[in-house]
């Protein structure tokens, strides 16, 4: 694993992080040969999580889990200086207070339970695609689903032998006990532990947070935008080409806006879908892909007004969760009695004709230009539709206008976020 910055300077009370990274080395080092860690083949992920799944009018499935949201308030980053948060909260101060015995305990529990193995790739390129690889806990067996979305959330392993992103692991412990419920992160050592938690935004999340670490420390910058390109005439009829960046918190549209035709409907005029959640932007400003299943919010779904994006979710490569689900397998998008934060997984292939044959933008200098689109829910400073200057994009990409979602937090959701540009 890479250690490229040090870590014996400590700050406030956490612990030494050699100590803690031991831990962590040690627990993934047993996982990848124990004999209690099991490694299916693709068509046995689908079939043993459809044994624990409803299926849909649409032949796909419909999970639920316990926990409906990430745990951002429970999300603590352990190691040097350079990655530990500035301001914890008193959970999180708690978790570090704990954070050895609870490796400790941790390392015993993995020695005992069930667990699988998934080997995937983020990313889709020849230079910068993190090997990521899900431990999960299935002492519940229903928790399969968490590696089957894994697996289709993400790309095959490369099969040419050659390693072109680091390693990244993520230790999943769905069961672990409600009132220690933590995601702990190690940056510096490409690892994340999820304990207490079925939701699987926290896998997702993981792995992306990871990428995007990794992608700074290479002088790139990870970004919370979708990607696109714009086939489009300008006045005299002739062809051009923009990409598109679609920045907005989650929960706020940029699936929704990545899937969108835009009128673009004539001759010679159209889109290409790239991603939808988030991308690696480079100093050429190129945009590195990272997903092939694109996790979309379902409030609102219907084939009227998102007709792109409703015919991938009724395939039967998606997968719901959280969403309302009848005794017959019809589902319900509207009825938000169980969360507002219901979700899917579609497939980028299931959103042809309109997807480019790769993930990654190009450099801006093979385009007409790059448009940079930022969603902002709050409009008490930038009005609901704005054509800013340089400056003026500058400072909205810093300041922010958006709204705190369900998906991110449900105790704030509705109130003021002034983290749209992250």
């Amino acid at each position: 694993m890479e250690k490229s910055i040090q870590t014996d300077t400590l700050t406030r009370d956490q612990p030494h992080p050699r100590l803690e990274f031991d831990a962590i080395e040690r627990a993934i080092k047993y996982l990848r040969s124990g004999p209690n860690v099991s490694q299916p083949i693709d068509w046995e992920l689908r079939r043993t999580a459809e044994r624990f799944a409803s299926i849909t009018q649409f032949g796909n499935l419909a999970v639920h889990s316990t926990v409906r949201n990430r745990s951002a308030r429970l999300t603590t980053y352990i190691g040097s200086p350079a990655v530990q948060q500035p301001d914890p909260n008193p959970s999180q101060q708690a978790i570090l207070k704990r954070l050895p015995d609870t490796l400790a305990r941790m390392e015993h529990y993995l020695r005992q339970a069930p667990f699988v193995r998934v080997d995937r790739t983020m990313g889709d390129n020849g230079h910068f695609a993190p090997d990521c690889t899900l431990f999960v806990s299935v002492q519940r067996p229903e928790m399969i689903r968490l590696a089957y979305m894994t697996w289709s959330t993400l790309f095959p392993p490369r099969t040419d032998g050659r390693r072109v992103g680091p390693a990244q692991t993520m230790i999943y412990i769905p069961e672990w006990m409600e009132s220690e419920r933590q995601m702990l992160v190690f940056p510096e050592i490409n690892a994340t532990v999820a304990l207490g938690s079925d939701y699987y935004g926290e896998s997702k999340k993981g792995f992306l947070r990871l990428m995007m670490w990794n992608a700074k420390q290479r002088g790139m910058l990870g970004l919370h935008a979708g990607s696109k390109i714009l086939s489009v005439k300008d006045r005299d009829g002739r062809p051009r080409r923009y990409g598109m960046l679609i920045f907005g918190m989650s929960g706020t549209g940029k699936t929704t806006h990545t899937c969108h035709l835009h009128g673009l409907t004539g001759d010679g005029e159209g889109i290409e879908i790239l991603q939808d959640d988030v991308v690696m932007l480079g100093q050429d400003g190129s945009a590195i892909g990272t997903e092939r299943g694109f996790y979309l919010k379902t409030e609102g779904l219907d084939p009227v007004s998102q007709p792109i994006i409703y015919k991938a979710a009724t395939s039967r490569n998606a997968i719901f969760e959280n969403v309302m689900i009848n005794h017959e397998g019809r589902l319900d998008f509207e009825d938000e009695v169980l969360t507002s934060n219901g979700r899917g997984i579609m497939m980028r292939e299931d959103l042809e004709p309109y997807i480019s044959g790769s993930i990654d933008l190009p450099p801006a200098a093979d385009l007409d230009g790059l448009i940079v689109a930022f969603i902002t829910r709050r409009h008490t400073i930038v009005p609901l539709a704005a054509k800013l200057t340089p400056e003026q994009a500058a400072a909205c990409f810093m300041l922010g206008e958006s709204i705190e979602t369900y998906a991110g937090d449900p105790k704030p959701a509705g109130e003021s976020n002034r983290e749209v540009g992250t």
